[in-house]
């Protein structure tokens, strides 16, 4: 786990606040940690999120749930 991820007791009290993930129909969704703490880093680093690094994946995915 990254430094500043979400640890699996802060996961396990925000998972059921958020939205259902849709179904798997064409490409799959990313998964919702992932996608939550790369919106994290955001946050954290005040950094534009188009500087995201690249094992956090593409910045379409967390620009669109940001």
């Amino acid at each position: 786990m990254n430094r500043g991820n979400l640890s699996n007791q802060h996961w396990e009290r925000l998972k059921p606040l958020l939205p259902q993930q849709k179904p798997h129909t064409g490409k799959p969704n990313k998964e919702q940690r992932t996608v939550i703490n790369r919106i994290l880093w955001v946050l954290r680093t005040d950094t534009p999120s188009g500087d995201l690094p690249r094992d956090y994946g593409k910045l379409q995915s967390v620009a669109t749930r940001f």
